[in-house]
C-alpha cells in the first residue's frame, strides 16, 4: 500500500447511540468536560501524517457544524447514511475528490477516544507495508458461550484463534471504496470495513492492540472512559520524567 505521507481519516458518528439512554448522540456526551467526539478526533490527529478528518453525520446533526468542527481547519463533515457502511462509503467518496486511490485510509469509532497514540502510530507503520489492509484488535481471552435464545446456553466457543476488532482500521482508499461498494451492492451490510474487505477476497492483517481502547456504548462506560484517560496521562508523564 502506499508509502506517501498524508493519511486520511474517517469517523462514522451519523448514529443514535440508543444503549446511552439520552437523547444527545453518544459522541456528543462528555467525558471530564470534554466532548467525547473531540478527545477521539485529537488521538487520531496525534500522528503527524493525519492531514484531514472526514466526520460523517446524519442529516439532524447541526451539533458538529457550530461546536466541533471550528476547532481545526481540518475538520470536515458529510451526509453519512442509514448503517456504518454508507457513512464509511460517503466519507471515502469525498477523500477520492482530491486524495490518490493509493492513500491510507484509517477509520475510528467517534466513541473510542481512549485508543493510544502509539498504537496508531504502529498501525500506520503496518498499513504501509500491507497489500490490503490492518485492523487494530485483541485477542479473546474469555470463554465464549453460544445462546439458543437470550439465556439459554447452547454451547462453549472455541475461543483459539479469535480476535476482537477494534478501531482504528486502516487500507487503501480505492480498496476501501471498491469493497464497500461490492457489500453494499449486494445487501450486504457490513459491521466493520474490515468485513467489507473480506468479503472482495482481500486478506487483511491484524495488529494487537491495548484493551483500554473501549468503545462507549453504554453510561458506565463514561466513567471508565475517564478513569483510563486519567491512568493514561499518568502513564506518559512518568514516561517524560
Amino acid at each position: 500500500m502506499s508509502k506517501s505521507d498524508d493519511v486520511y481519516a474517517i469517523v462514522p458518528a451519523a448514529g443514535s447511540g440508543k444503549r446511552m439512554e439520552s437523547d444527545v448522540p453518544k459522541q456528543y456526551l462528555k467525558v471530564d468536560d470534554e466532548l467525547v467526539i473531540v478527545r477521539t478526533l485529537s488521538r487520531i490527529f496525534s500522528h503527524p501524517r493525519v492531514t484531514k478528518i472526514v466526520v460523517a453525520l446524519s442529516e439532524e446533526d447541526d451539533f458538529f457544524e457550530k461546536h466541533v468542527q471550528p476547532i481545526s481547519e481540518k475538520y470536515v463533515s458529510v451526509i453519512g447514511g442509514a448503517e456504518r457502511c454508507h457513512s464509511v462509503l460517503a466519507g471515502a467518496r469525498y477523500l477520492s475528490q482530491f486524495a490518490h486511490h493509493e492513500s491510507l485510509v484509517m477509520v475510528h469509532d467517534a466513541a473510542r477516544p481512549c485508543v493510544r497514540c502509539d498504537d496508531i502510530a504502529a498501525l500506520v507503520e503496518k498499513a504501509s507495508q500491507s497489500k490490503c489492509g490492518v485492523v487494530l484488535g485483541m485477542p479473546v481471552r474469555d470463554t465464549l458461550k453460544s445462546c439458543a435464545n437470550d439465556t439459554t446456553i447452547k454451547k462453549t466457543i472455541d475461543r483459539s484463534g479469535l480476535w476482537q476488532a477494534l478501531t482504528p482500521q486502516i487500507f487503501s482508499l480505492g480498496l476501501l471504496i471498491e469493497a464497500l461498494e461490492a457489500a453494499i451492492k449486494d445487501g450486504h451490510f457490513v459491521t466493520d470495513e474490515a468485513q467489507a474487505m473480506e468479503y472482495s477476497g482481500y486478506k487483511c492483517e491484524i495488529l494487537e492492540g491495548h484493551a483500554d481502547n473501549i468503545k462507549i456504548t453504554r453510561p458506565s462506560d463514561l466513567l471508565m472512559a475517564s478513569v483510563i484517560l486519567k491512568t493514561q496521562a499518568e502513564e506518559n508523564r512518568k514516561n517524560l520524567a
